[in-house]
């Protein structure tokens, strides 16, 4: 029997290494190269101080590197860098422009749930974000509010609307827009409403100076977490202008409560809870 030498040796090695190369790639890949997204900023960004809080909506391209990664929620914590004061936004819409309804093929704006990126390919989202401590805030303290004003109103509107059944046409029209007017004067000089201006007044988080934020994208396959940063900074001019937005949202709120007041239609109620997966 011949026997074996180095050489021999060495070319078994070689070509087992090339019969099980693929093998092999997949589980470099899968232990030293796991999947991780690049982000990639398009246009400016958004900021914004509504009835939901604070917003900030960013349009992003994400690509996933490596492998497919599963997208499972994302998170922007911004701090103000003269307070260091930390605020943390959930995204609570997504508009993609691969999906568009039939109003004019305009993109559909969605409540964002987990979504996949394939390796390699780009996916264009317009992501916008929440400071969900505002907006609880605003829903204990301010919900009541309107609803209190909403009852107060309520039995005058009722009365309104049994004498619009009397007359029709224009006389219908100056009835209603008669109350309306009224109402429109009264709420804006309440006490309630007052009160609901010196909350969104408190709770403004926009103040002119300079900001940092973190993007926190966490992925379910593979189990892993992207950061990526950027700074920016908000002038006294522009932080004048989302001000401005509290004076707004009391306008629509009062519309809001005389619009509910005044209609006829039962409002279902439903309720919100957590739960997880077991």
């Amino acid at each position: 029997m011949d026997k074996i030498t180095w050489t021999d040796m060495v070319i078994a090695a070689v070509a087992v290494l090339a019969f099980f190369r693929p093998d092999f790639t997949r589980l470099y890949q899968k232990l030293f190269r796991k999947g991780k997204v690049q982000i990639r900023r398009n246009n400016k960004m958004e900021l914004g101080y509504t009835g939901y809080g604070h917003t900030l909506t960013l349009n992003l391209s994400l690509v996933a590197e490596n492998e497919d990664v599963f997208i499972d929620s994302m998170l922007l914590v911004i701090t103000n860098l003269q307070t260091n004061q930390n605020s943390r936004f959930n995204w609570f819409a997504i508009k993609d422009p691969t999906k568009s309804g039939s109003d004019n093929n305009q993109a559909i704006i969605e409540e964002p749930c987990g979504f996949l990126l394939k390796k390699d390919t780009s996916k264009t989202l317009t992501i916008s974000f929440g400071d969900q401590n505002t907006a609880s805030i605003l829903d204990s303290r301010i919900l009541p509010i309107l609803e209190e004003l909403k009852a107060r109103i309520k039995p005058e509107a009722e009365i309104i609307r049994e004498k619009g059944k009397s007359v029709e046409g224009i006389f219908q029209k100056q009835l209603f827009t008669g109350f309306y007017d009224t109402k429109v004067k009264e709420l804006k000089e309440s006490e309630e409403l007052k009160k609901s201006s010196g909350i969104f007044a408190e709770l403004f988080y926009w103040n002119p100076g300079k900001y940092h934020a973190d993007i926190i994208l966490s992925s379910f396959k593979p189990k892993s977490e992207n950061k990526y940063s950027f700074n920016f900074e908000i002038s006294k001019p522009d932080s004048t202008k989302l001000y401005k937005n509290i004076e707004i949202a009391n306008e629509r709120f009062i519309h809001s409560i005389i619009n509910a007041a005044t209609s006829d239609d039962p409002i279902f109620n439903f309720i919100y809870l957590d739960y997880e997966l077991i």
